[in-house]
């Protein structure tokens, strides 16, 4: 039988988990894309959808989108918090990259 803390053994695979928080407010018009996107380019990671009280049914989407797939999450706040939100304090990450909603600025979606 083999010794499994011998040093010629490898080191075990450390696998890191992707969270991509995407703040939104009335984005329902681009929010199913954007998550199909995010799906497409990162299809292991989990996408938290951030949704500031958004009176177009952003989060109504979001919700319909999360009861197919358990990798999508949303958190419903009450009100516009802004991208300065406390969603990644309370995910201990590596990285965080912010990702703007597509339109928004004129920059087009996600490929």
């Amino acid at each position: 039988m083999a010794d499994h803390a011998s040093t010629s053994d490898p080191a075990p695979a450390r696998h890191h988990r992707v969270l991509v928080v995407m703040p939104t407010y009335d984005e329902a018009a681009n929010i199913i894309a954007a998550v199909a996107a995010v799906r497409r380019r990162l299809p292991d990671a989990e996408i938290v959808v951030v949704d500031d009280g958004s009176p177009d049914g952003t989060a109504d989407l979001v919700a319909g989108l999360a009861a197919d797939d358990p990798a999508i999450h949303l958190l419903r706040r009450s009100g516009k918090a802004g991208l300065d939100g406390d969603v990644p304090g309370r995910v201990p990450v590596r990285l965080v990259a912010r990702l703007r909603p597509p339109g928004r600025d004129g920059r087009r979606p996600l490929p």
